[in-house]
């Protein structure tokens, strides 16, 4: 309550306006009084001093309580109004209690008027609270009805029995209805493509109440179908599912998008595997050229520069064979690569007896890769079976394939052979293999190193991209 309760007393004897102050003090400890007599000072009092609270006299020489009350309707409509009279039948107390007063109280029994005030002021304070309350209701409803109107996404409200009880317009819009009370008329499991889909829309709502990212097929007006993706949210009494709302999203373009995305990625694969089809037996036809021309040649160095020659274009088309029979034509599976090119290459040098070691993790390398490190590969291990075992001695392979901690690729060629010659510097050497080695280092960005002591190892680095 205001600390300083003002109070308009209309009344014309001073006596009942002592006795009346009387006992506004008895109940009121802090307030203001003015006291008016007339039509012309009570409405300049509610429009300059505006008060908590109105005691008026039923009766006055030019004026009257029931005026008053009136007049605090129009201008004051929060402001009790308490009637004073000194003598009132029940019909006067049943009118003053349905123009809008408080309360009324007979002079005779003024003791009643603090009561009566605190009552008032009360009553007061409850309608402002009221209506405060009414006017976030309203306004919330109006911000609710606004963003429900204006959402993108179809919004609904509908019964387990089908019934839909609200919708939005861009749940009319995409479902192709004129309006939203045509669209409220239909039935939403005449909405549903499947007859039974419904069935198990409600059933899983019934079980995980909160449905996301469900995808649907829905039958608009004109009788096309759309996707649609929804987010359902149940609403349940006592454990019933009673209601449920959702909101929903036209994705039939996205689809249609995205089958058309992979109808061409289908195409693209199939052209790939094509081009590496072709690429790949017309290596094997150069290969094959070089091999028929080595049975020809006069010499050895000539037949042996042939079938190098023949090997480093197998080794090529080794990789456009691996990616045909691929789905992945981004990369290579380098360690299926290495051991086909191994099985290749102890067969072309007749040295099945060379046990081998390939450790290449999951490592996969794209072809801009796989090409050069092929080559590399193709071209230690050759120069391991030509030089390492002499005189048909056993020994072993080991090829390694990682990734180290400063993220460099590093891929290794070791045997345990006779170990490369102590007085050769091997990147001074004029080996048509080495040359080749060292170049293609070059080409993806790293080092070539050797280690020689038991066996030779060479090792080259390079980063992954």
């Amino acid at each position: 309550m205001n600390p300083n309760v003002r109070i308009l007393l209309v009344e014309d004897v001073d006596t009942d306006a002592e006795l009346t102050e009387r006992e506004v003090r008895k109940s009121i400890p802090a307030y203001t009084m003015r006291r008016v007599e007339t039509r012309e000072a009570f409405l300049a009092a509610l429009a300059n001093d505006p008060p908590d609270i109105i005691i008026s006299d039923y009766l006055l020489p030019t004026f009257d309580g029931m005026t008053a009350l009136k007049l605090a309707r129009e201008h004051a409509p929060l402001t009790p109004v308490i009637i004073v009279t000194g003598a009132i039948n029940e019909d006067t107390a049943v009118e003053c209690m349905k123009s809008g007063a408080v309360d009324y109280v007979i002079k005779e029994h003024l003791k009643r008027l603090g009561p009566a005030i605190l009552s008032g002021l009360e009553q007061k304070q409850q309608r402002i609270a009221r209506m405060k309350a009414e006017d976030d209701l309203r306004k919330s409803e109006e911000r609710y009805r606004r963003f429900f109107d204006n959402d993108l996404s179809a919004v609904y409200l509908s019964t387990p029995a089908g019934d839909l009880l609200a919708c939005n317009p861009a749940m009319v819009r995409i479902m192709g209805y004129g309006s939203a009370e045509e669209l409220l008329q239909t039935k939403s499991d005449r909405l549903y493509r499947s007859t039974g889909e419904r069935d198990v829309f409600l059933a899983d709502l019934r079980t995980k109440r909160i449905l996301q990212n469900r995808e649907t097929e829905l039958v608009r007006k004109d009788g096309s179908v759309i996707s649609v993706i929804e987010n359902v949210v149940g609403i349940f009494e006592d454990g019933r599912l009673v209601e449920f709302m959702g909101y929903m999203f036209d994705i039939t373009e996205r689809k249609a998008a995205e089958e058309k995305l992979r109808t061409s990625l289908r195409e693209k694969e199939a052209l790939l595997r094509e081009v590496h089809h072709r690429v790949k037996n017309n290596l094997q036809v150069i290969s094959s050229l070089l091999h028929m021309q080595s049975t020809y040649a006069a010499d050895d160095a000539t037949r042996s520069a042939l079938k190098e020659s023949e090997d480093r274009v197998r080794a090529m088309g080794l990789v456009h064979g691996i990616l045909y029979q691929t789905n992945n034509f981004g990369a290579i599976d380098f360690g299926a690569y290495v051991r086909s090119m191994l099985t290749v290459l102890l067969q072309s040098f007749g040295r099945q007896e060379i046990s081998t070691s390939v450790d290449s993790g999951s490592i996969e390398l794209p072809m801009d890769m796989a090409v050069p490190c092929g080559l590399i590969l193709n071209e230690l291990v050759t120069n391991s079976l030509k030089h390492a075992f002499p005189d048909d001695r056993k020994g072993t392979l080991e090829i390694v394939l990682r990734r180290c901690d400063d993220k460099m690729i590093e891929l290794s060629v070791r045997d345990d052979g006779v170990g490369f010659p102590a007085e050769k510097d091997f990147q001074t050497a004029q080996s048509m293999g080495l040359l080749i080695v060292q170049s293609l280092a070059q080409q993806l960005g790293g080092t070539l190193s050797m280690e020689s002591g038991t066996g030779t190892k060479f090792v080259v680095r390079f980063p992954p991209e």
